[in-house]
């Protein structure tokens, strides 16, 4: 047992895999099944992170869906490789070996990349015990803890909807990994305590159960064709980066420029995104304004956060510098005048809540001539941030054109005092002619 101590501190490199860095030193390598042999279920602390020569891949494929109301399309094999071991803390305070695929960045730290990080298990049951479980407590019972809650969903006729996730894989009799994924879907009664239905799983019923394997055998480092197959953590991310690049071609300038900051690679710090939304603070372009406007709900790029980030109080956003008076007044004119490009109901509903927020707050509600849509939103000061509230209606591509002009001519008296001249003189202070 002295000897294992021995090897735990010498191992002990890292906080845990869940995206948080590590210490700037490139993990040494270790082969899985000499040190499975070698620790023999005693893991080493909590942090340890080791990558693994060889390599492990694979082929991951659904072997079971049970999907009442037909919501998951044609399966997609995942070729897999799996680079690094990663002795983690698990729910319970207890510690797990898991495998994952880590980018080594160098002098900074190493990344997480893909959602696929198996837990060790001495033994996972057969397909035939838990593809037909009907409730959560059956899954529970089979595979324990799940990994995370993968992601709660809302609720609807006093019911809620969540999912549950494990990824697990244990070592076979011949030297291989059996990798296991299980996908569920579940739903509950709502509680009249108060509490959430996941403390109680006896009561969630699985709606959808999506199960995915796949057989995983040591890589070999001499294969061009394997390394193409299963890429590693390095090859998702250079494919990753040029994915990225192409999408922001469809984008013209200067919006392509401050997304482009905004992926930066790398950039821990947001340094660079930081930087171009100090430029755009400093030299406020109607024409970004409107290109961000026009793309609002248009693409999977989260636009609505740039507006907030660009109007927003610098103090929520560290190492910018405080707006000058003339270029804020610049900036929230451009917007409101830039209303006419939403291409989306809810995209201009954001834009009006940028708008509000950039205010300090406010209400919009009104009906708009003509249509029967009627805006009804609210911005109001709640702690470091804003409570939002939405209460649109009738809003429609068909008639959105016609509610964004209205809305501006509804903004320009608001604010109208943002059309007045503002002048900045020597001393600093703004004033108003």
């Amino acid at each position: 047992m002295a000897g294992l101590v021995v090897l735990a501190a010498a191992l002990c490199e890292a906080p845990s895999l869940r995206g948080e860095a590590v210490a700037p030193v490139r993990p040494a390598r270790t082969n899985l099944l000499q040190f499975l042999d070698r620790t023999r279920g005693e893991l080493p602390c909590a942090g340890t992170t080791l990558e693994l020569d060889p390599h492990w891949v694979g082929t991951v494929k659904r072997v079971h869906l049970y999907d009442p109301r037909a919501v998951y399309r044609a399966d997609t094999p995942d070729d897999l490789r799996l680079t690094h071991l990663v002795v983690q803390e698990d729910e319970a305070g207890g510690d797990r070996l898991a495998l994952a695929r880590l980018r080594w960045v160098p002098g900074q730290q190493l990344t997480f990349v893909g959602r696929e990080a198996p837990a060790f298990q001495d033994s996972i049951p057969a397909l035939e015990r838990f593809s037909t479980a009907t409730n959560l407590a059956g899954l529970f019972e089979l595979l324990g803890s799940p990994d995370d809650a993968a992601g709660d969903g809302g609720g609807g006729f006093g019911a809620v909807h969540w999912t549950e996730e494990w990824t697990q894989v244990m070592r076979t009799e011949t030297n291989r990994l059996r990798y296991v994924n299980v996908l569920a879907h579940v739903s509950a009664a709502a509680r009249k305590d108060g509490q959430s239905p996941r403390l109680n799983p006896t009561n969630a019923a699985v709606d959808i159960l999506v199960i995915r394997e796949g057989v995983f055998r040591p890589a070999d480092p001499k294969s061009a064709e394997e390394r193409q197959q299963f890429l590693t953590a390095d090859g998702l991310f250079t494919r990753a980066q040029a994915a990225q690049a192409k999408a922001r071609e469809r984008h013209p300038q200067p919006l392509r420029a401050l997304i482009e900051a905004q992926e930066k690679p790398d950039d821990f710090d947001q340094a660079a995104y930081t930087a171009a939304l100090q430029h755009v603070r400093a030299n406020p372009d109607p024409k970004l304004f409107r290109q961000i406007i026009a793309a609002m709900n248009q693409d999977e790029v989260e636009f609505g956060s740039y507006l907030e980030d660009i109007l927003g109080d610098e103090s929520d956003l560290p190492g910018l510098a405080a707006w000058q008076p003339v270029q804020r007044q610049t900036a929230v004119r451009a917007v409101i005048e830039a209303l006419p490009e939403a291409r989306q109901p809810a995209g201009l509903e954001e834009v009006l809540l940028a708008i509000l927020v950039s205010q300090g707050g406010g209400k919009l509600k009104f009906a708009v001539p003509g249509t029967k849509a009627a805006v009804d939103l609210t911005a109001s000061k709640a702690g470091d941030g804003f409570a939002k509230t939405h209460g649109c209606d009738g809003l429609s591509e068909a008639n959105l054109a016609q509610v964004a002009a209205h809305c501006q001519t509804v903004l320009k008296q608001k604010y109208a005092v943002l059309w007045s001249k503002l002048t900045q003189p020597p001393g600093g202070k703004s004033e108003r002619q």
